[in-house]
């Protein structure tokens, strides 16, 4: 009984030990799993507290951008302001300006159209020889081009010709050398008895006769035609020479339509530039305009400094606007004559000059 005791106390013991390993199993595995859940709730707190940390850097940063582009804004808009007060004075003073300006509108605009016709006429003048001369070396040209093509058909024709000559001559030499054999061998005949005893010597029939003639007609005539073929070449290398005069000219032609080119475009940079001049001249011309109002509105007596700088201004701007005529582009040839460049001031301008330096 007491050794069923033993076995029965052994086997709870050893129960109640699996059971206390599997509980401390149980407790080691929720001790990892704590421990997991705390370092994954560590983890998450850095992270969260580094993006934190971002977010308000990040929010720093974009609050001092915000400041400084408002800041800028300010500055824009101070400059917006004073940009704006300028251009209410200078849309103010252009006002003005414009209502001086309009009744010296219409003597400008005839001025204008007369020299505007004036240039049509003159481009009308140097179109037209322009034009015939053009008309005249392109008539030459194509003469010029039926001629070359006549003589390069007529040198293939004599190339085929001297050809055929070239061949007649191989056979005239080749029939030459024949009767200088038929010779030799009648020679080696008689010298030789055996063959003169078997073929006994003959006289030259009629047939054989004739034929004889008519080859040495034949080459008298073949020799008449290289004669007049070398004669026909040496007219073709002088036709020739007179071909590549031709070339030459050609290119001339050529290089002075690409003068005539350059001088159109100078001429077209030289109209560019005269209305430049014309409004320059304008704006003087009112400008002394408007002087001269000033000065007929004021009392002849009492003439100030301010006069005097006014009347240097007017010159030095006078002499602004020579200096600036003077240095007008021109093309690289000598310009065609225009008479809507101008090359001096207007005598009306230098007159309303000569008058305020009068009145004063």
């Amino acid at each position: 009984i007491s050794h069923t005791s033993l076995e029965y106390q052994l086997i709870q013991a050893q129960t109640a030990r699996i059971d206390l390993e599997t509980k401390h199993r149980e407790k080691e595995l929720a001790a990892k799993r704590l421990e997991r859940d705390r370092r994954h709730f560590a983890d998450r707190e850095r992270e969260k507290r580094e993006a934190r940390e971002q977010l308000e850097a990040g929010h720093n940063a974009y609050t001092k951008q915000v400041e400084a582009e408002c800041k800028s804004l300010r500055t824009q808009v101070s400059d917006f302001q004073e940009t704006n007060t300028d251009l209410q004075n200078a849309h103010s003073q252009l006002s003005l300006s414009t209502a001086t300006l309009s009744p010296l509108e219409h003597p400008s605009l005839n001025q204008r159209g007369k020299d505007e016709w004036m240039r049509g006429v003159n481009d009308q003048q140097d179109l037209s020889v322009v034009r015939e001369e053009l008309k005249w070396q392109t008539e030459y040209l194509r003469q010029l081009e039926g001629t070359n093509s006549r003589l390069n058909a007529e040198l293939v024709t004599l190339c085929e010709r001297h050809a055929n000559i070239e061949v007649l001559r191989e056979q005239n030499r080749s029939l030459g050398s024949k009767p200088a054999y038929t010779e030799s061998l009648g020679i080696n005949r008689h010298s030789n008895p055996v063959f003169s005893t078997i073929h006994p010597s003959k006289v030259p029939t009629i047939s054989e006769t004739y034929f004889l003639a008519s080859l040495r007609l034949s080459h008298a005539t073949l020799l008449e035609q290289h004669g007049s073929t070398l004669a026909t070449l040496r007219t073709l290398e002088s036709t020739n020479t007179d071909l590549s005069s031709l070339a030459d000219s050609t290119s001339l032609c050529s290089s002075l339509k690409e003068k005539l080119k350059a001088e159109k475009e100078g001429r077209r940079k030289d109209d560019v530039c005269a209305p430049l001049a014309e409004r320059e001249a304008g704006f003087l011309k009112a400008l002394v305009a408007s002087y001269q109002a000033e000065e007929s509105a004021m009392d002849e007596l009492k003439v100030d400094k301010l006069k005097v700088q006014r009347i240097n201004d007017l010159e030095t701007l006078l002499s602004d606007h020579n200096s600036t005529l003077t240095s007008l582009p021109s093309p690289s040839t000598t310009p065609p004559s225009s008479p809507s460049k101008p090359t001096q001031p207007s005598p009306p301008l230098l007159a309303e000059l000569e008058f305020l330096k009068s009145k004063l």
